[in-house]
């Protein structure tokens, strides 16, 4: 009488994608599937319930991990340039150098 699910990351979230058994599958944000991970479950408020205790035993709340937009901001701004796009994208657009190929 289990009833299995997954939280997944992708656009394949169709049933049975995960495992024959999984009855449902669910589409979420890569933090969001990470939260469900630790949760251990789908079946609780993602917004109220604990996640689970810290050492001392105090329960441990989603906004307790989740990063700010000025973290995620400032984590973008040092780590995502524009010439990691430009190396991927221009090339694939250059017809000129893929005719000489």
């Amino acid at each position: 009488d289990l009833y299995a699910t997954a939280v997944l990351s992708g656009n394949r979230n169709f049933d049975g994608r995960i495992h024959p058994y999984a009855k449902q599958a669910f589409l979420a944000s890569p933090p969001l599937v990470v939260a469900y991970a630790i949760a251990g479950t789908i079946r609780f408020d993602i917004e109220t319930d604990s996640l689970g205790n810290d050492k001392d035993g105090n329960p441990i709340y989603l906004k307790d991990i989740w990063p700010s937009d000025a973290e995620i901001d400032a984590l973008v701004k040092e780590a995502v340039k524009p010439e990691q796009f430009k190396k991927v994208y221009i090339p694939m657009f250059d017809l000129g150098e893929r005719e000489k190929a």
